[in-house]
């Protein structure tokens, strides 16, 4: 009797992989057999991510030396005559085809150092005249590296940053005295030898145009502590010798003994 309650029961249950009808249910992406051509794109797109992966994770560790470096930038100082600093941002934007991107928050990132910079040493003649010429060879360089494209938004771009402040009156001094020297061209060269023009985008004619009103910043800050520091010498100057001509007057008015 048990024997036979258990063929019944075995009758009565469906098959595994079967519904309650005995129809066969159709296989689990789990259970389904992988081809070798579908192992294949897997392994490439895991491939590939992990690429992208650490691309990013060295450009953002690139990012942050440099910022780093800026951060401790009197620490620097030069080489050759040359601004450090200067040469190494420059290298390092053109290398990474930062003026190329159409977004990107390293700009930023750069000016917030250098500004944290100069606002805790705006007494100090000696770093901000450090920093002037940083600043001012930094826009000296992108002055000759950027470019623009034709059309009116480029134009427009291009015009960002210009005016006749002092980087405008020292780089034109620069182009006359270079084309004075140069008889043999019309033109002073345009760019930097061994260094090709960049077709920038909009967030480096930006970071060139907050990067000239940093440079009149500088220059503004340095202007005034030497006329705190001279007003009172050349205000001697002035009054010592209308004494001594009061004085010169005083002796010849008097009578003779």
């Amino acid at each position: 009797a048990a024997m036979r309650a258990g063929v019944g029961d075995a009758a009565r249950s469906p098959p595994r992989g079967s519904d309650a009808f005995g129809v066969a249910s159709p296989a689990t992406p789990d259970s389904a057999t992988s081809t070798p051509g579908d192992l294949e794109i897997r392994r490439r797109v895991e491939a590939e991510a992990k690429a992208k992966s650490l691309a990013s994770q060295k450009t953002f560790e690139e990012h942050e030396t440099l910022l780093a470096t800026v951060e401790r930038a009197s620490e620097i100082g030069f080489s050759g005559g040359q601004p450090v600093l200067a040469c190494v941002t420059f290298r390092s934007l053109l290398h990474w085809k930062s003026f190329e991107l159409e977004r990107t928050g390293l700009f930023d990132q750069i000016m917030s150092k250098m500004s944290n910079a100069v606002e805790l040493n705006t007494d100090n003649n000696a770093q901000l005249t450090y920093w002037l010429s940083n600043t001012f060879a930094l826009l000296h360089l992108l002055q000759r590296t950027l470019k623009t494209s034709g059309g009116a938004a480029s134009r427009r771009r291009a015009g960002l940053g210009s005016g006749v402040g002092i980087f405008e009156r020292f780089n034109s001094r620069l182009r006359a005295a270079s084309a004075f020297s140069d008889t043999d061209k019309d033109e002073p060269p345009v760019g930097i030898p061994g260094v090709r023009q960049v077709d920038a985008k909009y967030p480096a004619f930006l970071f060139k145009q907050q990067l000239t009103a940093f440079v009149e910043k500088i220059y503004g800050f340095l202007r005034d502590n030497m006329k705190k520091e001279i007003t009172p010498q050349l205000g001697s100057c002035i009054q010592a010798p209308r004494a001594a001509r009061g004085g010169a007057a005083a002796r010849a008015g008097a009578p003779r003994r």
